[in-house]
């Protein structure tokens, strides 16, 4: 009896021994296949974010590159950046009057430059063509003219007082209804280089001077030394905006040719005389006269004038250790110029205001914009003018001076 109680508790904890080791293999089976279920998760996790992050940095790209593109034309697009903590942030750059200040500062303590003895024709054995400079009456020729006599000794020449056959420079205001000098016509056919300068001034500031000359010349007044009381200026706007408008916009017509100037035969004024000039330098007055641009517009003039054979004897200073950031080779003959208190271009500053205009005179200027844009980026792409055209077209929108209640 003792013998068949003791055999079967053996087989009863044989069995239970092989339950429990079959429950511990079930469990530990268990745990490794949730580990791997974890880790299957984990990698595909890590998968998305990987994924997710290519997909933002492509869309990154494909949005500055849309900028790029958005910026060809020369228009200014403004990408926004992460905010940079105070402590970081870019110094504000300084205005044009510290730059002046900073120009006139160094160049007062230096020699002035000599500028180039005057004579009616460059002492030179090859033959050379002066250069047409066209432009809307007001938009800076007087100072340009005085530039150029300064730069080469030859005569930056008026179209309107007889250009001297050896001049470097003519300017004009053709097509100007009354002007009866036609820059390929009668004398003047073939004296010239086919490259030519364009003056180009904003209208609002332009059509102003343009009437406040022919105010002095009304009045018999000096020129460019007073300016019309404001009354009269409205009451000449009236009269005469719309036209002087017109002729500032067919002057850049008359005289750009873009990339396709086919495109442009049934718009561009006087068909019937022949154009054959090419602009390969536009001078915007806004920066002729910045002490940061200035400088740099009489650098390509000087370029220009000795790739015609037309001798700039003009001995510029090395640059001093002690110049500031803003002090080019050519600042100090500019400021000479430019800057000079003897200056035949400037009005005195007693009871000066700023012309105001009304809101259609505001439409008409956005109107004129819009199409001279349209016409050098479809047209006929021109893209040295585009940003310039732009640049005018904001300002009339954000700082023009309406009159009350416009």
């Amino acid at each position: 009896m003792r013998t068949r109680e003791k055999q079967a508790k053996r087989r009863i904890r044989r069995k239970t021994d092989k339950s429990s080791k079959m429950r511990t293999t079930e469990t530990g089976d268990g745990r490794r296949r949730g580990w791997k279920h974890l880790c299957v998760l984990g990698a595909m996790i890590g998968i998305c974010m990987l994924l997710s992050s290519v997909a933002s940095s492509h869309l990154n790209l494909e949005f500055q590159l849309s900028q790029f593109s958005d910026a060809k034309d020369g228009s200014a697009v403004a990408v926004s950046q992460p905010a940079a903590s105070s402590s970081l942030s870019a110094p504000s750059p300084p205005s044009i009057e510290d730059v002046k200040a900073e120009l006139l500062d160094y160049c007062g303590k230096r020699p002035a430059i000599t500028y180039a003895p005057r004579r009616d024709k460059a002492d030179t054995d090859v033959e050379y063509k002066g250069f047409w400079v066209p432009g809307f009456p007001g938009s800076g020729s007087e100072m340009f003219i005085s530039i150029i006599n300064a730069m080469t000794g030859l005569d930056g020449s008026n179209v309107y007082l007889g250009c001297n056959p050896h001049c470097a420079t003519c300017k004009s205001h053709f097509p100007r209804e009354t002007d009866k000098f036609v820059p390929n016509a009668g004398i003047y056919r073939n004296k010239f280089q086919k490259n030519a300068w364009l003056l180009l001034r904003n209208p609002t500031k332009s059509i102003p001077s343009f009437e406040n000359f022919n105010y002095e010349s009304v009045h018999k007044l000096l020129h460019h030394k007073k300016q019309m009381p404001e009354a009269a200026w409205k009451q000449i706007r009236k009269r005469e905006f719309s036209r002087d408008l017109d002729l500032w916009g067919r002057t850049i017509k008359w005289w750009m040719r873009g990339t396709n100037a086919a495109n442009e035969l049934s718009t561009i004024p006087h068909p019937e005389v022949d154009n054959p000039f090419n602009i390969s330098l536009i001078i915007q007055y806004e920066k002729m006269i910045s002490p940061i641009h200035g400088p740099l517009i009489l650098q390509e003039i000087a370029a220009e004038l000795q790739g015609a054979n037309i001798p700039v004897p003009i001995d510029l200073p090395a640059i001093e250790a002690d110049a500031g950031d803003h002090i080019h080779p050519w600042s100090c003959f500019w400021a000479q110029i430019v800057l000079s208190p003897k200056s035949n271009t400037k009005r005195s500053s007693e009871g000066r205001y700023t012309p105001s205009y009304t809101a259609t005179h505001q439409a008409e200027l956005i109107a004129t914009f819009d199409e001279l844009i349209a016409r050098y980026t479809e047209l006929s792409p021109r893209y040295d003018i585009v940003p310039i055209l732009k640049e005018y077209r904001a300002d009339v929108i954000k700082n023009i001076r309406l009159d009350e209640g416009a």
